[in-house]
């Protein structure tokens, strides 16, 4: 038995040697053709180089004030019967949740809606970026696709699908959300494109776009903390109208004194209520009107933009070892088809 092991052992190991001496006895025979692709790729990957353009690179480092206000807790309130609507949710722009508030798409398309003027002529980001798009010699050519103003749930099916374009090519390969990585207390924004007044412009858009849907979530919870304290107001005196009638009415006995503790307890409770809640609107009041900026930037991109380069030698590289592999390939296809074609 164990002879018999060694024996196929043996033989496995001298098919996989013969097999491989093959291969590389094809490839030296083959070794022309395959230096003609090789040089074909170098000349296909220099070639590419030339056409592509280099990317002006801005970038913002800033910190993420975080607003978190007091809450009222919620069985103290439930406990009273007092519903209190639910307020706006802030925590989308924490810390934590930052990065994925910046590359939203409710974020990006907004910006991409915003206008900029260039030559007397206002244009929407998204077209901008469309000309940025093709060749200089086209870009003149071109007829702007989204109207100035516009209004979202109008857009056709293809204007839908050229900003879902957009989307998604600045999200995976133009802009870039993360904590600095000598301090990570610090965020840092960076946007690639062709060109450097839109890198500065787009990226400085989106953060107007952010502070704009911050203080207009701020401005509609400052409205309902209103409501809310006028309601608990109203609650309040109520409740202070029916304990002076049951003082002033009702007649004294044991059950009437439980009665005017309950309207004590009841109303100092909702006193309380009201002062934390007052508290709350003025000081939403406050930081709204000193026009709050949770944002706080420490270092903004100035003209001229640091320039990512592309790298020529490495598509040079590139172009050839894929056209190299290529030619392998079909140097294997070849013999293959060849040995098919005569056992048929």
């Amino acid at each position: 038995m164990m002879i018999n092991d060694n024996i196929n052992g043996e033989i496995s190991l001298s098919k996989i040697y013969d097999k491989y001496s093959r291969l590389l006895k094809l490839i030296i025979i083959s070794r022309r053709v395959i230096l003609l692709f090789i040089l074909v790729g170098l000349l296909s990957g220099f070639i590419y180089s030339l056409f592509t353009q280099d990317l002006y690179v801005a970038e913002y480092k800033f910190l993420i004030k975080e607003d978190r206000p007091k809450s009222l807790n919620n069985v103290f309130a439930s406990s009273l019967g007092f519903d209190l609507k639910p307020i706006e949710d802030l925590s989308i722009y924490q810390t934590n949740t930052f990065s994925d508030l910046f590359k939203s798409r409710n974020v990006i398309e907004k910006s991409l809606l915003k206008t900029v003027e260039i030559n007397n002529e206002l244009i929407t980001f998204a077209d901008l970026y469309c000309k940025l798009s093709i060749q200089k010699k086209d870009s003149k050519k071109y007829k702007n696709i989204f109207p100035i103003e516009p209004k979202r749930h109008s857009f056709s099916r293809d204007q839908d699908s050229i900003l879902n374009l957009i989307y998604s090519d600045i999200v995976v390969n133009r802009l870039s959300v993360g904590r600095d990585k000598k301090n990570e207390n610090i965020f840092v924004a960076e946007l690639n494109s062709r060109s450097e007044f839109f890198s500065i412009k787009f990226l400085s858009v989106i953060f107007d776009v952010i502070l704009e849907d911050y203080m207009s979530m701020k401005s509609r919870n400052i409205k309902l903390l209103e409501d809310r304290v006028v309601d608990l107001k109203t609650e309040t005196n109520e409740l202070l109208k029916n304990k002076h009638l049951s003082q002033n009415f009702i007649s004294r006995s044991n059950y009437d004194f439980l009665k005017s503790s309950e309207y004590d307890l009841e109303i100092d409770l909702k006193v309380k209520m009201l002062s934390e809640l007052t508290n709350q609107l003025e000081i939403s009041k406050l930081n709204f009107a000193n026009n709050y900026q949770f944002i706080q930037i420490i270092d903004s991109p100035k003209n001229p933009l640091p320039v990512k380069k592309t790298s020529r030698v490495t598509f040079i590289v590139l172009g050839g070892f894929l056209f190299g592999i290529l030619a392998i390939l079909l140097i294997f296809l070849k013999i293959n088809l060849k040995r098919v074609f005569n056992f048929g």
